[in-house]
């Protein structure tokens, strides 16, 4: 261990000596990629999967569609899906000086159009790319140094520029939106680069219809939730309820490096917030119905999954599987992936189905990814579904230093 004398002492050698600072920047980037290269590659064993289908595309290096919570199928015909690719290395890390192309891809045929392309995106989360309708998309750009939203038909090329950034499509006309600045600040789901312009603590909803923007909360007042010596304060992953009655979403900070999450509750007809869990640890989500959620959580440090009733502020625990991405099927049955395998040498991912009915768990399918020492730059799988819960997507780095995306069908499930 060094101690902060002599770390102290270092860094300012290193910033006398011409070069040095670049140097050992080069050799840390050189080591990262030699230990990655050495890691278990080009492993994939479909366990149940059905009809599995590799997305490629010869003019890109790396393709992926980005978070979960958002499904990239075209609502009324899954056969055509949003895909964002890139021909930027897999270790570096996007800025807003760094461009992603927007495409829509049709599976059956393999071919493909180019809609947009886009400043403002990352590994994790992409541009936030995704459909509001059968012909129209939404995602986020850089105009006039501002994260805004913009809206495309991709049928007649269409756009149109909003005046705030997209977190998540509420409608057929309403966006809203979220803090890209906290969001940059504190995680690799922000965009590097961007102008202090873009900075606004309220969360708003904007009618596209009627041109209206009304303010729905100011996230910052969460704060006094937070304990002392909280940093790196923000929110994230807003989901709507399926009626659109609600939303729920992250508040997170740190104290002494210990990440701490409360799940918030806004109420879109009483217009009033709730805390529904404080300072626990809060991953990831999705809705069951109106009033329930499937979250992965660390309640008193009992780590697990949970079905949290928003309502009544229960949360019952019901799995103590790892870490995932999980979208809803239908019943108790939810899709998701996790680490099955050491990180170290290879991490081995597994697409899954967990039905809670019988507390049984289906494997579709196990890939091999890097040992990634960057967390911003790891590849999950961020498994999503098309509307008619047929089709399931999946982000891969099975292949060396290329991100693909996978197709699957749904095996069948009885009711």
């Amino acid at each position: 261990m060094i101690s902060s004398k002599v770390g102290g002492q270092l860094k300012k050698f290193v910033k006398a000596v011409p070069y040095m600072a670049g140097a050992m920047r080069v050799t840390a980037k050189l080591a990262r990629m030699a230990y990655e290269h050495i890691s278990k590659y080009e492993y994939i064993e479909i366990v149940a999967a059905h009809d599995l289908r590799l997305i490629q595309i010869p003019e890109y290096t790396n393709l992926f569609c980005g978070y979960y919570d958002v499904s990239p199928f075209r609502p009324n015909d899954p056969d055509y899906i949003l895909i964002h690719a890139t021909n930027a290395s897999v270790y570096s890390l996007p800025t807003i000086h760094t461009k992603i192309d927007l495409l829509l891809y049709q599976i059956s045929t393999a071919e493909w159009r180019l809609l947009d392309s886009t400043p403002a995106w990352n590994w994790q989360q992409g541009s936030r790319l995704q459909w509001i309708d059968n012909c129209r998309i939404a995602y986020n750009i850089i105009y006039e140094h501002e994260v805004r939203c913009c809206l495309l038909n991709v049928d007649t090329g269409k756009k149109e520029i909003l005046p705030i950034p997209l977190s998540i499509v509420e409608s057929q006309d309403k966006i809203i939106s979220i803090d890209y600045c906290a969001l940059t600040a504190a995680s690799e789901y922000g965009y590097p680069g961007i102008s202090q312009k873009s900075c606004a603590s309220e969360v708003q909803v904007y009618d596209y219809r009627k041109k209206d923007l009304v303010t729905v909360l100011d996230w910052k007042l969460l704060g006094a939730l937070a304990r002392p010596g909280a940093t790196r304060q923000h929110i994230n992953h807003i989901l709507y309820s399926p009626d659109r009655s609600r939303f729920v979403f992250i508040f997170r900070y740190w104290v002494d490096n210990k990440r701490l999450d409360s799940l918030i509750e806004y109420n879109l007809n009483t217009k009033k917030v709730r805390e529904i869990i404080i300072n626990q640890t809060v991953s990831h989500y999705c809705w069951n119905d109106n009033n329930n959620l499937f979250a992965w959580l660390i309640i008193d440090e009992v780590p697990g999954h949970y079905l949290v009733d928003i309502e009544m502020k229960k949360v019952d625990f019901v799995s103590g599987v790892n870490d995932g991405h999980p979208s809803h099927i239908f019943g108790a049955r939810y899709i998701t992936d996790r680490y099955v395998g050491s990180r170290l040498g290879g991490a081995i991912l597994q697409a899954e189905i967990i039905d809670l009915n019988n507390q049984s768990i289906i494997p579709l399918v196990k890939l091999s990814h890097p040992a990634i020492i960057n967390s911003a730059n790891r590849c999950d799988m961020h498994i999503s579904l098309s509307r008619d819960k047929k089709l399931y997507q999946l982000d891969s780095r099975h292949l060396y230093n290329r991100r693909t995306v996978l197709i699957g069908t749904l095996p069948p499930l009885k009711c």
